[in-house]
């Protein structure tokens, strides 16, 4: 079984479910004009589906009573950085550490998971969503800019995939002072 992911930006979504069975004539008709090879692989499917990746706002708080969130029900992110997984993970080891710190103090548990999360996934999400629109630039002088930007993404990424959520605060937890090369890009040919 071979399964893989091809991505069409639409405006909207109008079907009920975020997943959805489609004709692979669509999927055929969304990549027309690229290149043969594209185009054999697309059309030799014998199910597509596709589905609405969705996002949300950074929400206010996290946590209510003695119920809290982590990963996508606190953060949802485009999956444009591969982090969904990472970051719910990372939620969940700093969860635990707050709440065996502070066993008899539930309430400031949570609200230090919350505190000091919060930053990092805003951050990762917003790259996420810059991403997407950097992967998704038309051909010309847009795409030229970004890819010259990502010339650097190991040393840019870093911050993000160098992450110890156990380790002291004091480090620095988003990205580096200037924007990256391909961030400035997508900022300067993207309309989101």
């Amino acid at each position: 079984m071979i399964n893989f992911l091809a991505v069409v930006r639409q405006r909207e979504w109008t079907a009920e479910a975020w997943m959805e069975a489609c004709p692979v004539q669509e999927v055929l008709a969304a990549y027309e004009g690229w290149h043969p090879a594209v185009l054999e692989m697309v059309g030799a499917v014998q199910q597509a589906t596709r589905w609405a990746p969705y996002d949300h706002k950074p929400l206010e708080r996290w946590s209510v009573g003695r119920v809290v969130l982590l990963g996508d029900a606190a953060h949802a992110m485009v999956p444009h950085q591969g982090q969904g997984a990472n970051q719910t993970i990372e939620d969940a080891v700093l969860l635990a550490d707050c709440l065996t710190r502070k066993q008899d103090r539930i309430q400031a548990a949570l609200s230090d998971y919350e505190a000091q999360r919060r930053r990092r996934t805003t951050q990762v999400q917003r790259y996420s969503r810059i991403n997407a629109d950097c992967l998704h630039l038309r051909d010309g002088h847009a795409t030229q800019v970004s890819d010259a930007g990502f010339r650097n993404l190991p040393t840019d990424l870093a911050w993000i995939h160098r992450f110890d959520v156990q380790a002291p605060r004091d480090e620095i937890e988003g990205p580096p002072g200037e924007e990256p090369g391909w961030v400035k890009a997508a900022a300067q040919y993207t309309s989101t």
